[in-house]
């Protein structure tokens, strides 16, 4: 995860993923090939997830707390 603070205050956050490719072999009765990335004609890799929380604290000018909900949404 790399964190750009610039001087007008805004941040910027930029993530970077990598891992290990879960591997299983493709078969047309199991798997959907518009789900599964197909990673050679007999090899896919079953849909996962990453999920990503932020939380800033900052205390500026006085620090009046606030509660804020955000609703996630999942994106395809």
């Amino acid at each position: 995860m790399f964190w750009y603070l610039y001087l007008d205050g805004t941040i910027q956050v930029e993530m970077k993923l990598t891992g290990i490719v879960g591997i299983s072999a493709f078969d047309e009765k199991l798997h959907n090939p518009e789900q599964d990335l197909k990673i050679t004609k007999k090899l896919v890799s079953p849909l996962h997830q990453h999920l990503f929380w932020f939380r800033l604290g900052w205390d500026l000018d006085g620090g009046t707390n606030q509660l804020m909900k955000v609703k996630s949404l999942l994106c395809l």
